[in-house]
């Protein structure tokens, strides 16, 4: 008689008790290797839970080395995912779309590990100076119908509309300049250098270098 199959139940308890050689199994390794890595998550009883071990894994993978010009443009993508850059249209998309596919060709499917840490990193950092009780507050009518009135005041609506068209003209062609020595960044460093030919520059937003946030005392 033929052996019964598992049942999905069954199998996804098996998952998370596995031993040492089929833990092993399913992150690529030897169970040598496995059980040379002290820090990997076990159970009480020293087997594994597989989901916790592959999400541990995976934050072992070593991060691809980009380049400074490279580096940069995955900024870039961030600063317009963080919506410093207003108007993710359908041709800011293609260019996110385009440079990811490159950046991903060159270095991997890891590229796209960089680029998560660098959103989560610039969202704490947005997020630090507003409370939980301020960030879930929920408005008023008067305070909704104030806020609509102040987004759509004619300036504002000419600023964010000559800066949408300038993002989608220059497809992701932005220059961060730090605001308050003019340094130009590029990846890892802040240079003294023009902003390449073509580029629309970032100095409205308030960015500032490392050693000018040292010097702000805000």
């Amino acid at each position: 008689m033929a052996k019964d199959k598992m049942t999905g139940p069954e199998q996804t308890a098996m998952l998370k008790r596995l031993n040492q050689q089929a833990a092993a199994f399913l992150v690529g390794v030897t169970a040598r290797t496995l059980r040379d890595r002290t820090d990997a998550p076990r159970n009480e009883d020293g087997t594994y839970n597989g989901p916790e071990l592959i999400a541990w894994w995976r934050n072992q993978l070593p991060r691809p080395s980009l380049s400074d010009d490279d580096l940069e443009r995955l900024l870039v993508v961030r600063d317009v995912v963080s919506e410093k850059f207003l108007g993710l249209d359908d041709a800011i998309l293609y260019s996110i779309l385009d440079a990811m596919d490159d950046l991903r060709a060159k270095y991997g499917e890891n590229t796209l590990i960089v680029l998560v840490e660098l959103l989560l990193a610039e969202w704490r950092d947005l997020a630090h100076d507003t409370s939980r009780a301020e960030a879930f507050y929920i408005p008023t009518e008067a305070e909704i119908r104030e806020q609509i009135l102040e987004r759509f005041d004619g300036k504002v609506a000419e600023r964010m509309t000559k800066r949408q068209a300038d993002v989608a003209r220059k497809r992701l062609h932005i220059a961060i300049v730090c605001g308050g020595c003019g340094k130009l960044r590029r990846g890892r460093q802040w240079t003294k250098a023009e902003p390449p030919e073509g580029y629309a520059v970032g100095i409205e937003y308030e960015i500032l270098c490392p050693a000018c946030e040292d010097k702000d005392p805000a």
